[in-house]
């Protein structure tokens, strides 16, 4: 953790079982932007968990608009996301560079612009939606579904086949295959929640996203 000198591992019995203390922001050419106070509960299935981040300094409103949750947690990503990573697993030095730092820069720069510097996902279940077209790289939902059907049915499909997405190229290779490989890490049990959420705004296409700002039910980014 040399990296971040005024952040602590606190153990015990020789287990990190949080990190805490203050990280600081800088741009490219090292000009300091901000600090934060956070607070880092190392999770028991670390590394092949995501672990929560706590902004304990109370810099950053406790609203969806700034993706925290009311307790103080931040929102680092979509939950499918948060649950890929997690099957590859992450160091906590990774995760720093790659989620807490960025999603704080992008904090002190919607202070600033009032806008984030490389968008964000939507509140709530939609944000599921925003996941899965950029994983699969279409935004029709009709693709999305048959996609996530082979996911979910773990399908052995012809090397020579075409791809269910209807773009009439083959699946291997040159179509959506990987990203469906990457989609079937996720538990079956997760895919069909998933599928359903993608299935209920490709059936009311009129449907606007709802904001919320529950633990329950909020999910989104802010740092991407």
């Amino acid at each position: 953790m040399s990296k971040y000198p005024d952040l602590q591992v606190h153990y015990v019995n020789d287990w990190p079982y949080k990190i805490s203390g203050r990280i600081e922001i800088f741009d490219t050419k090292k000009v300091k932007w901000g600090e934060f106070l956070i607070m880092i509960p190392v999770p028991p299935n670390y590394p092949n968990q995501l672990p929560e981040v706590y902004e304990i300094s109370g810099i950053i409103p406790r609203i969806a608009d700034r993706h925290m949750y009311p307790k103080g947690q931040a929102c680092l990503t979509a939950r499918p996301n948060e649950i890929l990573i997690g099957q590859r697993g992450i160091r906590m030095i990774e995760f720093l560079d790659e989620y807490v730092v960025p999603f704080f820069a992008n904090q002190i720069y919607f202070q600033s612009e009032n806008k984030w510097a490389n968008g964000e996902y939507s509140h709530g279940s939609y944000s599921i939606v925003e996941f899965f077209c950029q994983l699969f790289t279409t935004d029709k939902l009709d693709v999305l579904l048959r996609c996530l059907i082979i996911a979910i049915e773990r399908m052995e499909l012809p090397l020579n086949g075409k791809c269910l997405c209807g773009e009439n190229k083959f699946l291997y290779g040159k179509c959506h295959w990987k990203a469906i490989e990457h989609a079937s890490l996720i538990k079956r049990s997760q895919l069909m929640e998933y599928y359903s959420i993608i299935n209920y705004y490709r059936l009311n296409p009129g449907m606007k996203p709802i904001d919320v700002d529950t633990e329950d039910d909020f999910e989104g980014k802010g740092s991407t």
